[in-house]
């Protein structure tokens, strides 16, 4: 318990000292290294063979790709807007396969075959850093400026894109919090015996209040958001939702590859997938109803 709390607290100071205040190349390295552990914890728990070494050439050729195209046409912004706009927009607006990915996981009673895996894996990480990178360097320059105009207080407007990053990834870890400790208190109907033995309905629906709660407050006390507060706690429902069913996914991955970790990369946690495992969902799906949605 010691060693999870001191690897979390570490964890937490990092993310937000990048997200406020680390320049594009350094936030973008560590967005790599982060993929790159995930894609590589993807291969040892699925037995995947290559997956991690064709995901992380094709990663590595897109992205050498768009920066030669960014160099090349730094002059004309026009053509290299339009060009982030489209790509970004094409993958976050594939963000609903996840529930189709969910329910084809759940369902499986076996094996899964190695298409499926390979599709799945690349889908969950270019999706998920497709996001991250829109959100925090604004790279379609629309809905944090259309959904969140700016922060209740202005002198935070420097750090936007960080404090939203922070505050969905805080919302996620706190359904995590309250569904283990609620859970632990007051559980007794097992949520899904046969994949995760451990979590409880009493625990879920803790989980999602506790988030839920402090969703509200972000509502009131730091952003400005153009919908209602009826959508914006149906929006903060859904994504926990789906934080919940992600969790229960790598569960299942997990029990059909028959071992505990993803990896041991964090002391107490396990592997980084084990503690992404929520966040790679929550994260494209808030993006996702914030470039879309009409309120």
């Amino acid at each position: 318990m010691i060693s999870r709390i001191i690897t979390g607290v570490f964890l937490a100071a990092i993310i937000a000292l990048l997200l406020l205040f680390g320049s594009t190349s350094v936030f973008s390295v560590f967005l790599y290294l982060v993929i790159f552990i995930c894609s590589v914890e993807w291969s040892n728990l699925n037995s995947t063979k290559y997956f991690g070494l064709i995901f992380n050439v094709f990663y590595i050729t897109i992205a050498t790709i768009f920066l030669l195209f960014i160099s090349y046409n730094h002059n004309n912004l026009y053509i290299t807007k339009n060009l982030a706009q489209t790509f970004i927009n094409f993958f976050i607006n594939l963000t609903p396969i996840w529930a189709l990915i969910f329910i084809r996981t759940l369902l499986i009673k076996n094996k899964f075959t190695k298409a499926y895996l390979y599709f799945s894996g690349f889908f969950i990480f270019i999706n998920f850093s497709v996001a991250i990178l829109d959100i925090k360097f604004n790279l379609t320059n629309q809905s944090s400026l259309e959904y969140i105009n700016f922060l209740k207080y202005p002198w935070l407007n420097t750090y936007k894109s960080g404090i939203i990053l922070l505050s969905v990834i805080f919302l996620t870890a706190l359904n995590d919090s309250g569904a283990y400790f609620i859970g632990k208190l007051f559980g007794k109907n097992k949520l899904a015996p046969n994949i995760s033995p451990n979590k409880t309905i009493e625990g879920l629906i803790g989980g999602i209040v506790t988030s839920i709660i402090f969703s509200i407050f972000l509502y009131y006390y730091l952003f400005n958001i153009n919908i209602s507060i009826v959508n914006w706690i149906l929006i903060i429902l859904t994504l926990m939702i789906f934080a919940n069913l992600g969790d229960l996914v790598e569960s299942k991955l997990k029990r059909v590859a028959n071992i505990k970790d993803s990896g041991n990369i964090l002391p107490g946690h396990g592997g980084m997938l084990d503690r992404l495992d929520s966040h790679l969902v929550v994260i494209p799906t808030f993006w996702f109803f914030m470039l879309n949605m009409t309120f």
